[in-house]
């Protein structure tokens, strides 16, 4: 097999990330849009034999699953979203199987996902996003990066964002080049602007400009551009990040327009955010996951609550209202901030919060000879450390609730759990993420 074949295969079956799976001579190909028990012409546009891989495209579609639909979303290239070309139906079962398989490959347990619940809307759906600003034949552009690279794919609109951001967006766009703003070369490594990162919270939205620099020509002619385009923007920052790595936001916020923060709500309790607070991307799901989360652990008035990874405090806010207490563990010490704001603000009393390395913090609580009922957690993407479940062990509670985004870390930590006494009962999805591959779940754990 070399680059440029075509091969008529059938695809088998789809990958984590959504690809199509075929298979030619003991080499797995990932096809690009491919869909499970379709028949095609497939492309090869990589080989790595050392790993008996490659990758290809579909040229011609010979049997095409019923399954497969005319995608909403007019830019083939984005790697924003990975499912646009298949029903909805079929990609939360897709959800579904991923989580299974690495349940029983990685964590070696019968228990699978009881059920997946399906978000009501799958389009602009999205209160956060981060775009990328780069220049194409001089005119500056706004996209998403293609799939595995820093390429900015030029984009008008994005369906799975409010509507107002594409107009938020072009506003920029046209002062940039109005005013021949400078944007950031990553290659070169010079120029200003680098990203716009746009939060929708109640009636109110945020724009942050992410610059390389505090110190931009003309600021107020686009402060002025969006304060006319609507009311609803009460919050324009510049967050300064000089650093040449790929993280998006760097550490300093100056408040250029109206607040420092703009206010969101989940069942009535408001939380502040700010231009880097960690907040959930589907309100609507947000509810029906945290609602599940409880119901799962059946918390009860009598019941003390640890939430490690807690950010501003959603989750701890939410499950004061069923529980006696509520101790909320978090790292960043500006989240923590708004999260004792938080809970004044929503007249919320029986919570704590412990600002620190969750690890450490955790520890040391339980050495003070702390107990708890509930453990909640919903930790980043690469999961808790050993250091963590050696804290709960000694903070000793009845039951788990471990909230996750990513299945194979989810399915790793749920494997070592069983030499330190807890086993799953239980594990629900809940489709936050529309038409990527993307899915959370929620697993409810019990000592044995």
């Amino acid at each position: 097999m070399k680059k440029n074949d075509i091969l008529t295969l059938k695809i088998d079956d789809f990958s984590h990330d959504g690809k199509g799976v075929a298979h030619h001579e003991n080499i797995t190909i990932f096809v690009e849009k491919g869909i499970k028990g379709e028949i095609a012409d497939i492309k090869i546009v990589k080989v790595m034999p050392k790993k008996n891989m490659a990758y290809g495209v579909i040229s011609e579609l010979k049997k095409k699953s019923p399954q497969r639909i005319k995608p909403k979303c007019e830019y083939k290239n984005c790697g924003g979203c990975q499912l646009h070309h298949v029903s909805y139906e079929m990609e939360t079962e897709f959800k579904k199987s991923v989580v299974n398989a690495a349940l029983q490959r990685i964590a070696k347990t019968d228990v699978r996902v009881e059920k997946i619940i399906q978000a009501p809307e799958i389009y602009h759906y999205r209160s956060k996003v981060s775009v990328p600003v780069g220049k194409v034949k001089n005119q500056a552009v706004t996209g998403f990066y293609a799939a595995k690279s820093h390429n900015i794919i030029p984009m008008d609109n994005c369906i799975v964002q409010p509507a107002t951001n594409d107009k938020i967006l072009e506003i920029i766009r046209n002062w940039i080049d109005k005013y021949k703003i400078s944007v950031y070369d990553e290659s070169k490594k010079q120029g200003k602007i680098r990203h716009v990162v746009i939060r929708n919270g109640d009636n109110e939205t945020m724009v942050v400009l992410v610059s390389r620099s505090k110190r931009i020509n003309d600021i107020k002619k686009l402060i002025d551009s969006l304060r006319s385009f609507s009311k609803k923007i009460t919050s324009i920052i510049l967050n300064v990040n000089k650093s040449f790595h790929n993280k998006i936001l760097g550490e300093q916020n100056i408040t250029l327009y109206g607040k420092d923060t703009i206010i969101s709500s989940i069942s009535g309790i408001k939380f502040s955010l700010g231009p880097d607070t960690f907040f959930q991307i589907n309100k609507k799901q947000t509810e029906v996951l945290y609602k599940e989360a409880l119901e799962m652990a059946e918390v009860g008035k009598d019941d003390i609550i640890a939430d490690a990874y807690c950010g501003v405090g959603t989750l701890t806010l939410f499950s004061a209202l069923r529980a006696k207490k509520v101790i909320g563990f978090e790292i960043n010490e500006n989240s923590v901030k708004n999260a004792f704001f938080n809970a004044k603000t929503n007249k919320i009393s029986n919570v704590e919060f412990i600002a620190g390395d969750v690890n450490e913090k955790l520890l040391s609580w339980a050495n003070e000879g702390n107990k708890c009922d509930v453990l909640i957690l919903d930790p980043p993407r690469k999961g808790a450390t050993e250091k963590f479940w050696s804290a709960v062990e000694k903070v000793s509670p009845e039951r788990i609730v471990y909230i996750s985004c990513y299945p194979s870390t989810l399915a790793r930590d749920l494997g070592g759990l069983k030499n330190r006494g807890y086993k799953p009962e239980k594990i629900i999805a809940v489709d936050m993420f529309p038409r990527t591959h993307h899915i959370e779940t929620v697993t409810l754990l019990k000592k044995f």
